[in-house]
């Protein structure tokens, strides 16, 4: 059985714009336990809020005249959908792309990908919407704290700014105490899952090695910051260091 096919709650739907590739992908997700709702316009989608919750809009391009952008902007200029998850859908082109999470859309999906990786990154990000709502206060790990809705962590007292990157990874790290945290994961969720290259191990190594740094993960505030040859890094408690020193090298 496909992971995939595992039952959930339901997810409503709105889908707007499309073609039959869209339509393809809105008869899959009405599988796989999502509620879809098909319309034409972006005042469709706010006479659905009025009508009953959307858990997340699906957006295609309307008409050629009408750049995906521009759709995007209507959407997130209404109070009533400011902050749905919207995931747009589109040609695989770097500008489209950008256009569009600069716009305000969470993600953007290569048109011509499979359908079972579309449902899963759609997923994705609603697992990440969820999270990010569960842990909308302050987060508190011994000396370290968290500020909510900032990139910003207290040590000690002391506030410590850090990149949206740094942030992204210090959180994971934290949140996955004494476990390894693979090179992937900490790449995808530095980059918020819209890169579409190839998890860059150097380039997570580089910031992780700032981030060590910045937050003094050495022991001395607690927890030690431990590379796990080949694979990622494991953030353990000074008390807990020796449970996870067989399997890892700190360097």
């Amino acid at each position: 059985m496909s992971v995939l096919s595992i039952v959930r709650p339901v997810t409503s739907c709105a889908v707007v714009g499309g073609n039959e590739r869209l339509s393809g992908l809105e008869a899959r997700l009405s599988t796989l336990g999502f509620a879809c709702v098909h319309l034409d316009s972006c005042h469709g989608v706010i006479d659905r809020f009025r009508a009953a919750a959307v858990d997340v809009i699906l957006l295609m391009e309307l008409h050629r005249n009408t750049g995906i952008a521009e759709l995007v902007q209507k959407i997130r200029s209404n109070p009533a959908t400011e902050r749905t998850p919207l995931v747009v859908i589109g040609p695989r082109s770097d500008d489209e792309m950008v256009d569009a999470l600069v716009a305000g859309a969470d993600v953007y999906l290569d048109e011509a990908a499979a359908f079972d990786l579309m449902v899963a990154r759609i997923r994705a990000l609603m697992r990440r919407i969820s999270c990010v709502q569960r842990l909308a206060e302050n987060q508190f790990f011994g000396a370290y704290v968290f500020s909510a809705g900032s990139d910003r962590v207290s040590v000690d007292g002391m506030s410590i700014g850090l990149t949206r990157m740094e942030y992204r990874a210090a959180l994971l790290l934290f949140s996955r105490l004494s476990s390894v945290v693979t090179f992937g994961e900490l790449w995808m969720t530095m980059w918020e899952g819209v890169s579409l290259q190839d998890p860059q191990r150097h380039n997570v190594c580089v910031h992780i090695s700032r981030l060590r740094t910045k937050l003094k993960l050495t022991g001395e505030h607690g927890y030690r910051l431990i590379s796990v040859r080949g694979t990622g890094y494991t953030l353990a408690a000074v008390d807990m260091e020796h449970a996870v020193s067989s399997r890892a090298v700190n360097y």
